[in-house]
């Protein structure tokens, strides 16, 4: 591993770039060519791995270096019917993409699939359209020295219709997508070749295989129509806007298993994204762009280039796209653009590594391969070990930074500017056995800097080495040394108390959080967020002052150490020792009430790397009671991990699943029965199905009878994932059962969200109204409050509006408007541009549904959205978690016995009927009783109560009393009457809210969330079509805070009064108003 590059014999001159990194050559022959493509028959051939995929019928290929999965097609809805098994393992759609992809390891742990395969998929875009895949078939099987070759081929189709949206303004070319998937023999990388050839209008393909190659032929296939990478980034909406013109590239779908890293950003590329668009940069018009893109994991890492510059046009969490190559239609003599005709064929090629859980180890294969086909001369090689100031011992796992020494102006820890760096590298990476805190890989020729840093502990100081192609340079860098603080948590009956410690610098000099270096998201300064789950934690710790919060959800007491005493911060020195004991007391009285979060995510999904027993221990720590494992297209049970753990006594589970169809919406289902047997728990496929086809499965997946199986639906207003926002429900209109939804003009062209009569359902139990932290969904602001944040937006403030609105002033619905909106003489209106899903709620009770109303967290990760915020408070006849029964929380849900909230807890009756029930009475009057309760640290300012989706009362000021556990309790004597003053049947629903930054509990959202339907229809909204503008049909951006604190917020499910009887004969006493009021009206559209 420390050898230098001399020392290898000539005749592996070409091996070179890798070997001298892997150990695993000394001569050329001594590795056997196993070089082979065929159809995976069994587990034994499976790639296998946290997000393998690949299984019996797909197809794999492999050497001496890689195995490699690809999918074979997807079956289509009429083989589903005909009882084939089907799946939907990823975020593509049509099958013959690569989902596995891992080297060749030589331990027992290759057998029985037990790789270490954590790529989510890649299939290959053309003009942000991708491949109706239609078949996928070996067309090289590797014997006799060929190559591996699997191929997949069909038409170009859309992916999601905010992309085909822009080819069905442009009038893009149809193409046919070949793909093939190459392995040589003996090397290290993956070779992707994606040909398109132009179709004519009307989209027909008959001739034969343009390329023509078969196995035995020289060279590879489509070797003549290959296209040149770009050289510099590629503007994609403009270049389809010009005409004439391909650009070729890839959904590049990393997944949670593994961090994205890119040189010029690090792994922190979320926050350079959001300030791109905050900055009026359109990445479809202005994509980023750089040489290779990488992404690193456990044990396995990965890199993806052409040898030229890649551009990312789409880069957010939900969809990735990088594109690598154009072909730009020549002119005519007259300057017209010359369209490529039927039949032509153009190929572009890029190259896919494996390396051994750094980006450094990926990048080594990545640049053999640009040397092989002529991009980049030799690179060098750098040989280094990391030791601990002091102590000199060497250091495991610690990342190494590799920063372009451009001699540009460095920060006050001495660190280069992240546009600097380069790659990054691991100590002691994969299964290195000897812990010596050895590091090393190959650079092109060039000044580096190298830095030292893991979380916890401060970065070394820049090393500078000159790299020089084909030599090796040895360098050594020093960390800095740690100290240790131990903590002991109890409660107040002296139990160990699973908790969460939050850590923050006094001063952050010397212990920085740094994302983009690798260390983990967290904002406002905290550098460090522990799990206790059995109330006690060791921390290594970069010497400083911390200021320390240790907390345990919603229910118990926060311990400040600036409250106990430690206004300078509790100092951590180098090799120091330290020990505090924290007592946390319950103080929210949640007798008769459970804490659940039913929208979870770990590893199982395919953008989450969290572990599934990290993820009970997040939920211990948060006070989580109850948690339903809802992985994407993936059945989870977290009852043996929770068993294993001994958490039971604070955590319980159920078997779940969240159907992720692409745009036809989120659906989440528990409890479900796990079958151990099939690949991905027996989960069903939600190709070809409509909303009412997912929803009935769903319940015939159910553990126990159908009826008693919970089915909701997840963040409905959340855009292309949003089962409202794709169906185009309008809350402003609708009769009795009979609600109104109208697509949007970029939904069109799908054929289930066109017909909303036939396909829009709402035969579910219930649906999210807080997810997450997306404040910004939960309320349908004022049309003023609109104005006034996009006027601030737009750094044209109108009178009165400077500063924008608060999130808080959105969430909040005062008297005096509510007065505003009943006086219909004044223009006084919400907003049509962004509508909340409590107010669609409100209309849809109104029509005479009775959905329940959840909050959960959709964790996906540790920090950025913690487990159990929010959380739902569920009605329970026992206390203990350990007793807690799936039947009985899935029979409150369904029976609305639900409080949704992100802290306080809401205990509401009517005349002794709780949340979720139905009271009649004969005088036309009851008596509303409201308990509120957050713990002491926790502030609920305001206290609103609706009937029939009209605000009747607040409760401010002196009537809370803030610094106590029991905010509020009193009573509100109703007797709801109609517009004739005659009594009138009515339901009930109590918010509480509090103007409060509820971190480091919860922590703020600091990076603006970016979606990709805004960046879809901004761009487009400029293109120009002789005097059309596209803009007129998308209609504008929302407007509203991108950055924001979690504040503490809840809403209780309704108790229904019946004040008359059954008084229309339908044999039900409570008859809902049938109709939106009047009031609740919507801005006029202009």
């Amino acid at each position: 591993m420390k050898s230098s590059a001399n020392s290898i014999p000539a005749a592996c001159t070409r091996a070179l770039l890798v070997t001298v990194l892997l150990s695993l050559l000394s001569s050329c022959d001594q590795a056997e060519s196993i070089t082979a493509a065929y159809r995976i028959e069994n587990l034994n051939q499976w790639v296998g791995g946290p997000a393998a995929n690949a299984v019996e019928g797909d197809f794999l290929l492999e050497n001496e270096h890689l195995r490699v999965g690809v999918l074979s097609t997807r079956c289509s809805f009429e083989e589903q019917e005909a009882g084939d098994q089907c799946s939907s393992p990823g975020p593509g759609l049509f099958g013959g993409s690569l989902v596995d992809l891992d080297l060749r390891r030589t331990d027992s742990t290759q057998e029985l699939g037990g790789g270490q395969d954590r790529f989510t998929e890649l299939f290959d875009a053309l003009n942000l359209d991708i491949m109706e895949t239609q078949s996928v078939e070996v067309l090289s099987d590797g014997s006799d020295g060929s190559p591996a070759i699997v191929r997949s081929q069909g038409p170009s189709g859309d992916y999601i219709s905010y992309l085909g949206l822009v080819g069905a303004v442009l009038s893009l070319p149809k193409t046919w997508h070949i793909t093939d998937y190459i392995l040589n023999p003996g090397e290290p990388y993956l070779r992707i070749r994606t040909t398109a050839v132009i179709l004519d209008d009307e989209g027909e393909y008959t001739p034969d295989d343009p390329c023509g190659w078969q196995q035995g032929d020289d060279g590879l296939p489509c070797e003549a129509f290959r296209i040149e990478p770009a050289q510099g980034g590629i503007p994609l909406l403009d270049a389809m806007v010009a005409g004439g013109s391909l650009q070729f590239g890839d959904f590049f779908m990393a997944g949670g298993d593994v961090d994205i890293f890119v040189p010029g950003m690090g792994f922190h590329e979320e926050k350079e994204v959001a300030e791109a668009y905050v900055n009026g940069i359109n990445t479809l018009v202005e994509p980023f762009t750089f040489p290779y893109i990488a992404a690193s994991g456990d044990q396995v890492s990965y890199a993806m280039g052409t040898g030229g510059t890649l551009s990312a046009p789409l880069f957010m969490s939900s969809i990735t796209a990088v594109f690598g190559a154009v072909h730009v239609a020549p002119l005519g003599a007259k300057g017209q653009t010359l369209h490529p005709q039927p039949g032509t064929a153009f190929t572009y090629e890029r190259y896919m590594t494996v390396g051994e859980g750094d980006v450094g180890s990926a990048y080594d294969r990545l640049q053999q391969a640009f040397v092989d086909d002529g991009f980049q001369t030799a690179p060098g090689q750098v040989v280094g070990t990391v030791r601990e100031e002091d102590t000199f011992e060497p250091l495991s796992r610690v990342e190494v930074l590799v920063y372009q020494d451009t001699g540009a102006e460095r920060d006050a820890l001495g660190l280069p500017p992240k546009e600097d760096l380069y790659s990054h590298w691991q100590t002691d990476r994969g299964q290195d056995p000897t812990p010596d805190g050895s590091f090393g890989g190959l650079l092109p020729e060039g000044d580096y800097l190298l830095v030292a840093k893991e979380p916890g502990r401060g970065p070394s100081q820049p090393q500078a080495v000159r790299v020089q192609s084909g030599e090796s340079v040895t360098v050594g860098l020093l960390a800095p040394r740690t100290g240790i603080l131990e903590f002991q948590i109890v409660d107040e009956r002296g139990r160990a108390l699973p908790s969460k410690i939050s850590l923050r610098p006094v001063d952050a000099a010397g212990a920085i959080n740094r994302p983009d270096l690798g260390d983990p998201y967290l904002p406002e300064g905290y550098t460090k967020v522990a799990f206790a789950p059995y109330g006690h934690s060791r921390l290594n710790l970069a010497p400083a002052a911390y200021d320390i919060v240790v907390s345990r959800g919603v229910e118990y007491s926060l311990w400040n150490s600036i409250q106990e005493g430690y206004p300078s911060g509790i100092q951590v020195d180098a090799g120091g020792a330290s020990r505090i004991e924290v007592i946390l007391e319950r103080e929210v009285d949640t007798t008769g009430f459970i804490s659940a979060d039913l929208h979870v995510h770990a590893a199982p999904s395919p953008d989450s790397g969290v572990p599934l027993d990290t993820r009970v221990v997040t939920m211990a720590c948060e006070g989580v009671e109850f948690l339903s494992g809802t992985d994407h297209d993936v059945i989870t049970d977290y009852r043996p991990v929770i068993q294993e753990l001994g958490l039971d006594a604070w955590v319980q589970a159920s078997v779940g699943i969240e159907s992720t169809t692409i745009e036809v919406g989120h659906y989440l289902s528990f409890p479900l029965t796990m079958d151990y047997s099939k690949p991905l728990g027996g989960a069903f496929d939600w190709t070809n199905k409509t909303p009412q086809d997912l929803i009935d499965t769903m319940r015939e997946h159910g553990a126990h009878d159908p009826d008693e199986t919970v089915v909701f639906v997840g963040h409905p207003r959340d855009g292309i994932l949003g089962y409202f926002d794709q169906f185009g429900l309008d809350p402003f209109q609708g009769s009795l059962l009979r609600p109104h939804a109208e697509p949007s003009f970029a939904t069109l062209a799908n054929p289930v969200l066109s017909t909303p009569e036939e396909h829009f359902t709402m035969d579910f139990d219930g649906f999210e109204v807080l997810n997450g932290k997306r404040f910004e969904l939960i309320r349908t602001p004022t049309h003023e409050e609109v104005l006034c944040q996009r006027s601030y937006t737009e750094q044209e403030p109108l009178d009165g509006c400077e500063n924008g609105v608060s999130m808080y002033t959105m969430l909040e619905r005062s008297m005096d408007e509510q007065r505003a909106l009943e006086d219909l003489s004044q223009p006084f209106f919400l907003t049509r541009d962004m509508q909340g899903q409590i107010d669609d709620w409100f209309t849809l009770l109104n029509l005479g549904y009775r959905h329940t109303v959840l909050g959960n967290s959709d964790t996906h990760g540790l920090t950025k959205t913690e487990s159990g915020c929010p959380r739902n408070f569920v009605i329970s006849p026992v206390d203990e978690a350990e007793l807690i029964d799936e039947r009985d929380v899935a029979r409150a849900v369904q029976n609305h016995g639900v409080v949704a909230s992100y802290g306080p807890l809401l205990n509401v009756n009517l005349d002794g009927a709780p949340i979720g029930s139905e009271l009649s009475t004969e005088d036309g009057t009851a008596t509303l009783s409201i308990e509120v309760q957050a713990p002491r640290w926790m502030r609920v300012d305001r206290i609103e109560v609706y009937e029939n989706a009209r605000l009747i009362h607040e409760i401010t000021g002196d009537a809370l009393d803030v610094n106590s556990v029991v905010k509020y309790r009193g009573q509100l004597d109703v007797a709801p009457t109609g517009d004739d003053g005659l009594p009138r049947d009515a339901w009930y629903v109590v918010i509480a809210l509090g103007d409060q930054d509820l971190g480091p509990l919860f922590t703020p959202v600091s990076i603006p969330r970016l979606e990709l339907a805004e960046v879809v229809t901004e761009a487009i909204g400029e293109i120009d079509l002789g005097g059309f503008g596209v803009d007129s049909l998308v209609g504008p951006a929302p407007a509203f805070p991108r950055t924001f604190s979690v504040l503490p917020y809840a809403v209780a499910n309704p108790i229904w009064l019946d004040v008359d009887g059954d008084r229309n004969g339908d044999g039900q006493d409570f008859e809902p108003l049938g109709a939106v009021p009047d009031w609740f009206r919507p801005a006029p559209q202009e």
